[in-house]
């Protein structure tokens, strides 16, 4: 679906999203809080990048996530209430702000 927009990595669970976040620098992070292995929110300290500029993240996911989440992401979105073309003009604006190619 992002086509040309970014280059994209999927880690389908907790302990591959945290290998992945702790071996590479990333753009931008989509994150799903409800994996198979544990919640997505345990990531977002990771996201955080000490003594580095911290990687901005949206929520993408099928629960609608709380002020206390919502406040530390750019985005928080829900599945069922955000068509493919909001989540691309999101992740678009994204791209855009940073200047930078998504991974």
């Amino acid at each position: 679906m992002i086509g040309d927009l970014a280059d994209v990595t999927v880690a389908a669970t907790l302990e591959k999203a945290r290998h992945e976040l702790e071996s590479t620098q990333w753009s931008l992070v989509i994150l799903d809080i409800g994996l198979p292995d544990g919640s997505g929110v345990d990531l977002i300290p990771l996201l955080k990048n000490e003594g580095k500029p911290p990687t901005p993240v949206i929520v993408f996911s099928a629960n609608e996530v709380g002020n206390d989440i919502a406040s530390k992401v750019e985005h928080a979105l829900v599945k069922s209430r955000t068509s493919n073309e909001d989540l691309l003009a999101t992740i678009a604006a994204m791209v855009s702000k940073s200047g930078e190619t998504v991974s």
